[in-house]
């Protein structure tokens, strides 16, 4: 798995991806990147010492354009605390779409802490970064 990531004051926007080599294994891993996102959730925040400080918000099916059309394709939006650099916990939402082209699954993801989201003015940055993901036609 590879990951391309940009970090901010205000935030991480990142892109992970894997190609696969069966084409049969591409829904498995779309649901697979879903389960592992709340499983690294639910750790940092049990590190951030809260046991059970993740939500979620379910997104629903997402379109990116000319992606493979797979069922499994999906966005997520998550509440969670976490440790920051110097061990504090931080209240984050994070923001997930879990989508494929050919045999390559892909995790994009915005990361922010929840005092950031709630100062901002203009329009929401995660959406903007989701809609700017596409394929070549």
């Amino acid at each position: 798995m590879r990951m391309l990531s940009c970090q901010t004051d205000e935030g991480t926007w990142a892109l992970s991806y894997l190609t696969l080599p069966d084409a049969a294994m591409v829904p498995g891993a779309l649901n697979e990147l879903g389960a592992m996102m709340r499983r690294n959730l639910g750790a940092a925040a049990q590190m951030a010492g809260q046991a059970s400080a993740v939500t979620e918000k379910d997104l629903g099916a997402i379109q990116v354009p000319h992606m493979t059309p797979m069922p499994q394709a999906h966005g997520w939006q998550f509440q969670a605390r976490r440790p920051d650099g110097l061990g504090r916990p931080l209240d984050m939402d994070i923001r997930t779409w879990h989508f494929s082209h050919g045999m390559t699954v892909f995790q994009a993801s915005v990361w922010r802490p929840q005092v950031v989201i709630k100062g901002q003015t203009s329009e929401d940055v995660a959406d903007a970064f989701f809609r700017g993901l596409q394929f070549p036609g």
